[in-house]
């Protein structure tokens, strides 16, 4: 998938690729850093591999959308330390094993009393 060629729009905030890349590969060997991005939305687009671990560096991740694709293994315990992660939809995909327990902790899915 070729995100990587945006990797140099360091104030980019929101990218929306929905049905786009139709069974194309997440690759796992790009470093991407997207430091500003917020809002990641590629759903529908029949990607394959795993959740791609350079979305760890995406620290300020409010939405990640990556449903409706062909994206299989374990949802990454990185996932769960992502604090500003308010909106998180993996569904649709072949994903297996127990959700990380990080994710019940995540800041931005608590509710403050």
């Amino acid at each position: 998938m070729a995100v990587s060629v945006l990797q140099q729009c360091k104030n980019l905030t929101t990218l929306v690729l929905t049905k786009n890349f139709h069974g194309e590969v997440i690759s796992e060997s790009v470093t991407v850093e997207f430091e500003s991005l917020m809002l990641l939305a590629l759903g529908n687009c029949g990607l394959k591999g795993h959740i791609p671990s350079w979305l760890s560096n995406c620290r300020k991740l409010v939405v990640l959308d990556l449903s409706w694709n062909h994206l299989n293994g374990s949802v990454p315990s990185w996932i769960g330390q992502m604090d500003n992660l308010f909106y998180l939809d993996f569904s649709n995909n072949s994903l297996t094993r127990e959700i990380p327990k990080g994710l019940a902790e995540l800041k931005g899915l608590m509710c403050a009393n």
